[in-house]
Parts: structure tokens; sequence; C-alpha cells
């Protein structure tokens, strides 16, 4: 396996911190007073939420370990799109 530059580590960190602090800035406040937000969810309004929250939290171990967690990066890219 050859070695991924610093340059490229950084980078990749950066998204994921941004992933993290960007989005998780919009959903955590919804979920934590969902009540006062939305009032009572629906099913899906629920699942898109919850969802989005468990996406935030994991992107902040992408930070930490940024090859590792690609496949979160993927799946948002392409969810995105």
């Amino acid at each position: 396996m050859t070695e991924v530059s610093l340059l490229r580590l950084y980078v990749l960190r950066a998204v994921y911190l941004l992933m993290a602090v960007g989005e998780g800035l919009q959903i955590w406040p919804i979920i934590i007073h969902h009540v006062q937000h939305a009032g009572v969810w629906e099913l899906m309004h629920g699942v898109a939420f919850c969802m989005l929250g468990a996406l935030t939290a994991v992107a902040l171990l992408g930070v930490r370990y940024p090859l590792q967690m690609l496949p979160l990066l993927f799946f948002e890219i392409a969810w995105k799109v």
C-alpha cells in the first residue's frame, strides 16, 4: 500500500470537520429541542434527523481516522449529489 501525503490527510480531516460542524450546528439543536422546532415528528422525519445526527457524530471519528472513514465521506457526497 502506498503512503498518503500529509497534505491530503489534512484536507480529508478538514472536510470531516466541516461536515461535522457545519451539519451538526443545524441538526443537533433540532434533535435536542425537537418539540419546540417541529412538534411531533412523523416517522420519516425522525429517521432523517437521527440519520443526519449520527452522520455528524461519526464524522468526528473521521478527524482522527481519515482513511478508515472514507466510506462515510463517499456516502455523504453521493447522498448530497
